[in-house]
Parts: C-alpha cells; structure tokens; sequence
C-alpha cells in the first residue's frame, strides 16, 4: 500500500488470528526482497503515527463528501456512471455525439492533463480515474472542479 509507506514499498495486511492460525500452519511460503524489512516497519509506523496525530482520515471525509458530491453532479451527455469508495472515483464514459468512448477517454484524460489534472485512464472500459491525495486543500479541490468544468464544458 503506497499511503503505509507514503510511497515506500510496504504492504500490510489486517486479518483475524483464527486465518492467521490457518496460514501459519499450513505449507503457505510468501518471500519477497524487503521482507521483514526494518526501514520498511520504521517507515510505516511514522506514517501511521502522522495520520492519528494529524487525524488525515478524519479530516478527508468532508473531501470525500464534497468531491463525490461534485462528481455526481457533473451533468454531461459522455458520463454514464459515477463510481466511488473512499478517494477513488471512478467516472465511466460513452460515446457521445460522434465520439467513440476509447476516443473520448485519451481526449479528456489528455486535456486535463494540459491543464494540471492527471488522471488515470482505461481505454477499454471507457473509464477515468481519479485518486486525490486524503490531504487535498480547498484550494485544490477548487482547481480541479474549475478545469474538469472548463474541459468537459468544451466536448
């Protein structure tokens, strides 16, 4: 998970003690380069202390709110479908006029990303992605409505 790490490679996994019972008795063998690493556990749990002390999660809910908000209100004739689960939106497209969807996709996620916005991107599922950071400011979140509006406004 890149946020354990804040861009660290680190993983974690949370599980219950009876599964964690099962997979340590059983022939189940996972290895990996920076396994037990200790940099990796000293990285992580600064990040999980910053996040209580700071209260990152706490704090992102009304951006959650505000941004989905903002996302399902988006009334364009090429949005089909607005997805979300925590800070990652997901806004499935359509054809729309005489623009295919795989067109439709690089085009928008190309013109966002003239104007500061990077999103990401699935050509085949028609699908523009969207992963802000749980620390985005009113002053982004402003800027990124302001050129989603500005370049969807011009399809």
């Amino acid at each position: 998970e890149k946020a354990l790490g804040n861009g660290y490679p680190i993983s974690a996994i949370i599980t219950t003690s009876d599964f964690e019972d099962k997979c340590s008795s059983s022939e189940l063998y996972y290895a990996q380069s920076h396994q037990l690493d200790p940099l990796g556990a000293a990285v992580a749990k600064k990040v999980v202390k910053v996040f209580e002390e700071d209260a990152i999660i706490e704090r992102s809910q009304s951006t959650i709110f505000e941004l989905n908000k903002f996302f399902k209100s988006l009334n364009y004739g090429f949005i089909e479908e607005v997805r979300s689960i925590g800070m990652i939106f997901a806004l499935n497209l359509k054809d729309y006029k005489n623009i295919r969807t795989e067109k439709l996709v690089v085009k928008l996620k190309n013109e966002l990303l003239n104007v500061g916005v990077l999103v990401g991107y699935n050509v085949g599922q028609g699908l523009l992605r969207l992963l802000p950071p749980l620390t985005m400011e009113t002053e982004e979140i402003q800027f990124l409505k302001e050129k989603m509006i500005n370049v969807f406004g011009k399809i």
